[in-house]
């Protein structure tokens, strides 16, 4: 898997781009499990990363709830801070009315595929979805 080389400027800079956040998407891949920073990412490293990454939650050799809880929470602590900084248009560290509701009409318009202005079920249903119904992969 190849990666969006990382700038490595100040965080102003980066803001605005996408596949940086989330769990274990591709982003998270690349911004977590890219251990040599060469913009790719080898079965190795994510065999690697992940180890470390479960090493890091669990003792003994295993997660029980709780640790997994705590791992997936600072996952999700980590992403909404990367999307609140995204947000925050004027950088002053607060979301004012206007700063949100930009986000929730970028998002209402990715998902309305059609652009009719209504979201329905199959516009809810993931693109791999739907090429895996078809036969088609793309």
């Amino acid at each position: 898997m190849y990666c969006q080389q990382r700038s490595r400027g100040n965080p102003a800079q980066k803001q605005g781009r996408r596949g940086h956040g989330g769990s274990r998407g591709a982003g998270a891949l690349c911004s977590h499990d890219d251990l040599n920073h060469d913009g790719k990412v080898t079965r190795a490293e994510l065999d690697q990363a992940l180890h470390q990454q479960f090493a890091a939650a669990g003792k003994g050799g295993t997660l029980n709830k709780d640790q997994f809880e705590g791992m997936q929470h600072s996952r999700t602590e980590a992403s909404s801070g990367r999307a609140f900084a995204r947000l925050d248009n004027n950088h002053d560290g607060k979301l004012s009315l206007q700063e949100f509701k930009a986000y929730q009409q970028r998002t209402f318009d990715r998902m309305d595929r059609n652009h009719d202005g209504t979201i329905t079920a199959d516009e809810t249903t993931s693109r791999r979805h739907y090429a895996g119904r078809s036969g088609n992969r793309g």
